[in-house]
């Protein structure tokens, strides 16, 4: 480990680009200037995708499930309950939130289940180190590895090992990725 930027679990995004869609699938539409308008649009051609977020988090945090492709997550999902776009794009709307992971081999996991632990970061008085408080407790998080984390964000954090050579003489981790910016 080194200092980085970014989580390699994790990797850079651009945009509004997709990791799960096929190209063709991720090509932009002209902006609607009328906010009103793009609501009731988004409402309409999205109606129901809390109820496939629902069953897709149902299915990874399974304590039997193994990582999926997408294609075999939608088998198991329900694909006679769900459209395939649908599925896909909530799928993208998850990896960009972090609610899920996706491997290296493409296949969907949950972060927790790749030893992540998801939780608030509160930033020292002078911003160079931190700590995070998670259901499993507080961890402190040593300047190197604070990613560009500000007071109060919701990060995703990989704790160190307790024999590593960085400080690990305790509970210490590194922040992997920002899910939101600056939660109350």
């Amino acid at each position: 480990r080194g200092s980085h930027s970014q989580s390699s679990l994790y990797p850079p995004r651009s945009g509004s680009e997709c990791s799960l869609l096929p190209a063709h699938w991720q090509k932009q539409s002209e902006d609607l200037e009328d906010i009103v308008k793009a609501s009731e649009i988004l409402d309409e051609d999205h109606y129901g995708l809390d109820k496939v977020k629902e069953r897709i988090l149902e299915v990874i945090n399974d304590e039997l499930y193994v990582p999926l492709t997408p294609p075999d997550l939608y088998s198991l999902v329900g694909e006679d309950k769900y459209d395939v776009a649908d599925f896909f794009d909530t799928l993208c709307r998850m990896e960009e939130n972090y609610e899920i992971s996706v491997t290296k081999k493409g296949k969907i996991s949950s972060p927790e289940k790749d030893g992540l632990l998801r939780g608030i970061f509160s930033a020292s008085q002078r911003g160079k180190f931190g700590f995070v408080s998670t259901f499993e407790g507080e961890f402190f998080i040593p300047p190197k590895f604070t990613l560009t984390a500000m007071d109060k964000d919701e990060v995703l954090i990989r704790r160190f090992n307790v024999s590593s050579k960085f400080y690990g003489k305790g509970n210490e981790a590194e922040i992997c990725a920002i899910a939101k910016r600056g939660t109350e």
